[in-house]
Formats: C-alpha cells, sequence, structure tokens
C-alpha cells in the first residue's frame, strides 16, 4: 500500500509516533489510510449539511476495513461573494481547492481518497486532484440546496416579494428556530409564531430537564415539595420555572448543586426546630453506582424491540448492541435514549457520572431485524481459508456477510469481518461455528 511508505519499517518510526499522537491505534495503521475531504463550512449555505455526510462516511470506511482521516477543503460562497471586490477570489479557488487537495494527499500518502464537496468551484477543484493524485477516488455530493416557493410557484433569486404574498421556505428536518430570527422577521404576525415555536421548544427542553431532577431526586431518595422546590429556584436566580428546567436539560446548572440548595432549607428547618444531626465520623458516602443500581432496579422498564412505536430510541454507536444483550438506556442531552450494553467501554463512566439518566431496558419478546455485530478473528494465514470462513458465515440461517477486512504479515492474518444477526444466540453459534475452521486461532466479538 501506498501508507507503508510512512507506517512500515524502522526508519518510518518517528512517522508512527505522530500517528500515535493522533490517537491510532496499530491496528488502524496496518489497515488502508483513507482521507476524506471535507468542504464543510459555516458560510456557504450549500455546505452546512457536509458534516453529517462526512460523518456517515467515516463509519463507511471503517466498516470496509479502512482508517478513516478527514481533512478540509475550502469554499467561497459566490453567491456572498459577488457584487464586491470577492467575486475576483471566487474561480481562483477552483486552482487553490486542487493544489492543496494534491499536496495533502501525496505528502500524507494516502491509499485512497473520498471527496464529499458541494456547489461549481469545490466539484471541478477536487476532480482536478483526483486526476493528479491517481488513487482511488469517490465523490459524495451533498445534493441540491433547499428551495423556496412563493404563491405555490418555484420564483428566481431576483423575485421582489410583494404584500400578501406567501413565501414557503423548505429547511432541514433537523433545523430549530432561533432568537436571532426576530431580528430578521419583519411582519408582527412572523415574529409572534416564532415566538411561540420558541416557546414550544423552551417547554420540550424544560420537561427533558424536570425528568432529569426528578430522576436524581429518586435517586437520592427524596421526596419533592414544590413550595421547597419553589424557594430553591428563586435562591438559584431563575425567575421562572421553565428557564430552571431549561437550565439542567441544557447542563448549565449542576443538578447536584440544586439538591444541595434544596437541601439546605431541611437544615435550616432542622436547626431551628431543634432535631439533631449525624457527626461527620458517622456520615457514609453514598455510592454513585449502587444508587443508580437501586434506580434501574426501582423504575420502570423500557422494553424496545420490533413493533414498539411512539419512544424515540437508538443504539449506541460505541457498543453496537443486538438483540439479547444485557443493555440499559441513557437518556442523552437532546432527549433521545440510547441502548448501550452492559459490558459497552463507556458504561461504567456513564453510571458514575449520570446515574439520574439511566432507564432499565430490556428488549421484547420478538425480533425480525438483523444487527450489525463485529467479529475480530485472528489465524493462520492458508490457502483458502478466507474462502472457507465466508462460506461458514454465509450458510449460517439468519445471518449475512456485511464487510471483511482482512491484513496479514508474518504468515498470520488478522480481521475484521461485520456480520448481520438476529440476536445473541445466533452470533455465539456463528463464533463456535468460525473457531472449528482450520487455522483460526482466535474469535471475539469487538466491543
Amino acid at each position: 500500500m501506498r501508507s507503508d511508505t510512512v507506517t512500515k519499517g524502522k526508519q518510518q518510526a518517528p512517522h508512527r509516533s505522530l500517528f500515535n499522537a493522533l490517537g491510532l491505534t496499530p491496528e488502524e495503521m496496518e489497515r488502508p489510510l483513507v482521507g476524506i475531504v471535507s468542504s464543510y463550512n459555516e458560510i456557504v449555505p450549500g455546505h452546512m449539511n457536509l458534516d453529517k455526510i462526512v460523518n456517515a462516511v467515516k463509519q463507511g470506511v471503517a466498516m470496509a476495513g479502512g482508517t478513516p482521516i478527514v481533512f478540509p477543503a475550502i469554499a467561497v460562497c459566490d453567491g456572498i461573494a459577488m457584487g464586491h471586490l470577492g467575486m475576483k477570489y471566487s474561480l481562483v479557488t477552483r486552482d487553490l481547492i486542487a493544489d492543496s487537495t494534491e499536496a495533502m494527499a501525496i505528502a500524507h500518502q494516502f491509499d485512497a481518497l473520498v471527496m464529499v464537496p458541494n456547489c461549481d468551484k469545490n466539484v471541478p477543484g477536487l476532480l482536478m486532484a483526483a486526476a493528479r493524485i491517481n488513487v482511488p477516488t469517490i465523490f459524495v455530493s451533498g445534493g441540491p440546496m433547499l428551495a423556496g416557493r412563493v404563491n405555490g410557484k418555484n420564483q428566481r433569486l431576483a423575485y421582489r416579494l410583494r404584500s400578501g404574498d406567501t413565501v414557503e421556505i423548505f429547511t432541514a428536518q433537523s433545523q430549530t428556530p432561533k432568537t436571532d430570527w426576530l431580528n430578521i422577521a419583519v411582519t408582527s404576525k412572523a415574529r409572534n409564531k416564532i415566538r411561540v415555536a420558541l416557546k414550544e421548544l423552551a417547554g420540550r427542553r424544560a420537561e427533558l430537564g424536570k425528568e432529569l431532577l426528578q430522576r436524581r431526586f429518586k435517586n437520592r431518595k427524596i421526596d419533592i415539595d414544590d413550595p421547597q422546590l419553589s424557594r430553591a429556584i428563586v435562591k438559584a436566580g431563575y425567575k421562572n420555572i421553565t428557564d430552571f428546567y431549561t437550565a439542567i436539560a441544557d447542563e448549565k446548572l449542576d443538578v447536584n448543586d440544586v439538591i444541595d440548595l434544596y437541601t439546605s432549607f431541611d437544615r435550616t428547618d432542622d436547626t431551628t426546630s431543634g432535631s439533631t444531626h449525624i457527626s461527620a465520623s458517622e456520615y457514609v458516602m453514598p455510592d454513585p453506582l449502587a444508587d443508580a443500581e437501586h434506580t434501574s432496579q426501582s423504575s420502570d422498564i423500557l422494553v424496545i424491540g420490533d413493533n414498539i412505536k411512539g419512544i424515540n430510541y437508538r443504539m449506541a454507536r460505541c457498543c453496537n448492541p443486538i438483540f439479547g444483550d444485557d443493555v440499559f438506556g441513557f437518556v442523552s442531552s437532546e432527549g433521545v435514549i440510547k441502548i448501550h450494553r452492559n459490558d459497552c467501554p463507556n458504561a461504567d463512566n456513564i453510571r458514575r457520572n449520570y446515574p439520574y439518566r439511566l432507564i432499565r431496558t430490556r428488549w421484547s419478546g420478538k425480533n425480525g431485524s438483523q444487527f450489525a455485530a463485529t467479529l475480530r478473528i485472528v489465524g493462520q494465514d492458508e490457502l483458502g481459508i478466507i474462502t472457507n470462513l465466508t462460506s461458514i458465515i454465509n450458510k449460517e440461517k439468519n445471518s449475512s456477510l456485511r464487510s471483511i477486512s482482512i491484513d496479514s504479515n508474518d504468515g498470520l492474518f488478522q480481521g475484521f469481518v461485520v456480520v448481520g444477526v438476529s440476536d445473541t444466540s445466533v452470533l455465539n453459534q456463528l463464533i463456535k461455528k468460525i473457531k472449528t475452521v482450520k487455522g483460526i486461532k482466535d474469535v471475539q466479538r469487538s466491543k
């Protein structure tokens, strides 16, 4: 591979040290280095969605057995650059993009490239670079910008709006109203609609903050008294309860500080009533992990699986749980419940820092979907062993081969195989059969 000139050999030890500084493992340096050229920025409207595409491309490259590495390409918005001195700087960016991309790809010896451009200077500029570099290259375009219509018809950009026109604007599904829109809107009707939308959005955030606070109170075994909570809200400097709960949801206000403030009123009341307190030597620090376990055992159970509707959840990418795994739910700051395996690499950190966000979770009794599971396979590099391996996977019922990446060295090979399976029993059976293949030394499920 081209990247061997910077990753292999004694003379390349300084190069590998720099890759290590980037966080790359020896296994990742053994794989093809795939450069992902991203034209994302926040000044070109047609490029605002490219970061999401780049993230998807990174996952695809990793699943296919490559090591994704992102680097940028500049982009100028022709519309903003027109009508002033900036118009002289638009066309030249095509050559700047080609030259800089060529320099990055050759300097770092990428084995392949994925270009993620948009607009009429980036696409030709990156095409020129791809022709010069002459390595396998794929283009993934961001697609056309979302359009707008006036009075039900598509209109040119130069169309002048008249009083009474109805403007229909298509936006991304993830778009949310911003306070700055109030400065742009002209009519009072438009500003009122923006305020209503902002209020609804704040209400949803407040509901999430309220749920987080209630979970933490339940975890501490503290009953919520509304008058006492109102005193704590005022003491914290919030004028209304919506702002208070929203601050908790946005993690601007620590729930632990709220509880300390809330319980301080109890201590004040206890002092005035002459009640006794526990001495410092008698106080036992609560174990957050034990509290989290108690909470998960005593709380309601979230049921996930096929035909379960009305619940916004998704599988965590850090551990890729499949049907049958022991799992737990974690309420993210966006309000989405992420499902993690109990042995997820991030599980201990989540339980330690966010016990109030945990939800006890189990699978439903039925499953008709396939889940992706990655297997790490080590064995002797013998003729026909890969053929036998893929044959076993494809013949196994309720399983399918999605991608495979094999790298051999000194008579041994290491591969990462992504298989689609219906549940853990199918996966375990598949692992047992793979271990019976002559020459296979180890098969493990990657976390």
